[in-house]
């Protein structure tokens, strides 16, 4: 939920809140064969989300009237203890059309091209208000209200080729090209987006597209009939085209993404499988702003490197029943703290561990259930470390395949 009230100070404490999400989804497909060496694969998804979700958190500083500054060092006045609320409602529906071809008419070798639709249109209502007289603010900086109908269309078209010359070894190479747009229309909107306003979020794009081209190569080696590696390199060029209100369409983003991944597979006994990859990212975003020679330092290139790893195992306990166990590691240290003196610093920078272990039971060919805990820690660099959490997730699933 956006908070409109840029000169409410340091931040808020005290934050509780949740969400409930319903989620339907349908998937249909099938595959025909035309021709023996030829195979035309139709599917779509439909889905439809319902969330709600609420909110209540205390202004450490609501207003730049309800404490003192010493020295730098905002002192929260000891009578601003008011609460705000906000509310958060968010419906979405999801038609995802596709079609894959396939051709295998070449010994050792399988080519496709498939194409990808997505059309989502959704509306999103959001309001914020204080709850007490105690929240020393004007009621414009605590006050918001939003509701934004917004329609998204996504398009993938994609080619590749894979090719078998031995027993134990393949190659795999796939050109795609991705179109994504995404416009909103403000239907209610608290706050202004004309040249008299200063702070005009979060109503206030129009529009947002983004493109990207991306190659990637893919090796599958098979050293031991019961150990896989898998090796693959993506390079990616993106733009990205934004419209605010009242303003032309500009091309706010350019990312360049190299993507580094690493796979092992190995099963040593019949019902015992090994398993550990990683992925390392090379990945930055410029802007017109942080090339310019009249804000210099104003905006940084946004460097986002990082690196995840993952290692995990999974045991049959008989024909029904699985456990699985999982470890992953996420790093990014790109946070360059030396700007704040000019501007924002940006630059991810975070440390996450999560641990996981699940049991998955079938209790017939169609129907199975799952139970899972996973345990969560995050440590945030860009916030100074206020934003470290640590979680517990209990989740529980059922699946039926018809």
């Amino acid at each position: 939920m956006y908070d409109p009230a840029v000169l409410r100070g340091p931040g808020y404490i005290n934050l509780s809140g949740g969400s409930l999400l319903n989620q339907h989804v349908v998937n249909l497909s099938f595959m025909t064969w035309p021709l023996p060496n030829l195979a035309i694969v139709p599917a779509v998804k439909i889905e439809y989300q319902d969330l709600d979700g609420a909110s209540l958190f205390q202004p450490f500083n609501p207003g730049v009237v309800s404490g003192s500054n010493l020295g730098g060092i905002i002192i929260p006045d000891p009578d601003a203890t008011g609460y705000v609320s906000t509310d958060t409602s968010r419906q979405q529906t999801t038609v995802a059309p596709r079609l894959e071809v396939r051709y295998t008419g070449i010994t050792n070798w399988l080519f496709y091209t498939r194409g990808e639709w997505q059309v989502d249109d959704g509306v999103l209502r959001e309001q914020s208000r204080p709850i007490d007289a105690n929240v020393l603010s004007s009621p414009a900086e605590t006050d918001f209200r939003r509701d934004t109908d917004y329609q998204g269309l996504l398009q993938k078209y994609s080619a590749g080729a894979n090719w078998y010359p031995t027993r134990k070894v393949s190659l795999a190479a796939q050109y795609y090209y991705q179109a994504r747009s995404r416009h909103y229309d403000h239907g209610l909107d608290s706050t202004l987006n004309d040249a008299s306003s200063f702070n005009r979020y979060p109503a206030y794009l129009r529009a947002n597209d983004s493109f990207t081209h991306d190659a990637n190569i893919r090796l599958t080696w098979r050293p031991l009939p019961n150990l896989t590696s898998v090796t693959r390199y993506d390079y990616q060029i993106s733009t990205v085209e934004t419209r605010a209100d009242l303003l032309a369409t500009v091309e706010s983003a350019e990312l360049n993404t190299h993507i580094i991944s690493q796979s092992l597979t190995w099963s040593p006994l019949d019902r015992l499988y090994l398993q550990g990859s990683i992925n390392y990212v090379l990945d930055e975003t410029e802007t017109p702003v942080n090339g310019s020679s009249f804000t210099p330092g104003l905006v940084q290139e946004a460097e986002n490197d990082y690196w995840f790893a993952t290692v995990g195992a999974g045991y049959a306990l008989g024909k029904k029943t699985d456990v699985l166990a999982d470890y992953s590691y996420y790093r990014s240290d790109n946070y360059d703290a030396g700007n704040y003196q000019v501007s924002v610093p940006y630059g991810a920078g975070a440390r996450e561990h999560t641990v996981a272990a699940g049991l998955v039971h079938r209790i017939n060919r169609n129907l199975r259930c799952s139970v899972r805990y996973a345990y969560f820690r995050s440590e945030d660099e860009t916030s100074g470390g206020h934003n470290n959490f640590d979680a517990h997730v209990v989740s529980a699933g059922m699946q039926y395949g018809f």
